[in-house]
């Protein structure tokens, strides 16, 4: 990051994108603001996060747009410069803040461990939650056990999963379409004649 300085650079994140790691995102961004500040253009470097996961939306978008505003067309209107500002003083952005609140990811399923119905774990790389009080039964190992694999798309849509238990009005991603369910399913593939499903047209 301090190599691009001392261009605009506006970091954004979801508290829950663990695969990019925010709490590194927000440390690496701080120290970047040092070579800014350096240059003289501690005014170009902005950090800011929205609740959720790997995605980007209006929240993201807002921040990159006054940005864009304030740094490369000149704008001053107070809209803009509140948000440019308020991403500046962004508290996670500061070296003498408290700690940022990230969420904490799931726990990495273990096969001794209980989990009761809701508990969300971590296996191989997939996020499960438990349907039911388990014990010792592997996450995924099975379509009809107690784990429900979940899964999303960057957007935050369900993603149909054959683990997963759905039920009258989910609607769900496959293979690129959307799908609604028409009663209580679990394992059945979208598409399939005769099925729960029924293609649903993009909004």
């Amino acid at each position: 990051m301090a190599l691009v300085a001392p261009r605009p650079l506006v970091v954004t994140g979801g508290f829950s994108d663990w695969g990019t790691n925010p709490e590194s995102m927000a440390m690496s961004t701080r120290a970047a603001a040092r070579a800014y500040r350096f240059l003289g253009a501690e005014d170009a470097i902005g950090l800011a996060f929205h609740h959720g996961g790997h995605t980007h939306g209006a929240e993201d978008a807002a921040h990159l747009l006054s940005a864009i505003q304030y740094h490369l067309r000149g704008v001053r209107t107070p809209e803009v410069v509140a948000d440019v500002e308020g991403v500046r003083e962004y508290p996670y952005h500061s070296d003498d803040a408290a700690s940022a609140p990230w969420d904490v990811p799931p726990p990495v399923w273990q096969r001794g461990a209980t989990y009761d119905t809701g508990d969300v774990v971590h296996h191989e790389g997939r996020e499960f939650r438990a349907g039911w009080w388990t014990r010792g039964e592997t996450p995924g190992s099975t379509a009809t056990g107690a784990w429900q694999e979940l899964a999303a798309t960057f957007a935050g849509a369900p993603v149909w999963t054959p683990t997963r238990v759905f039920t009258a009005g989910d609607v769900v991603v496959h293979d690129g379409q959307r799908w609604t369910a028409r009663w209580w399913t679990r394992n059945q593939v979208p598409g399939t004649p005769w099925g729960p499903w029924v293609a649903t047209p993009t909004p």
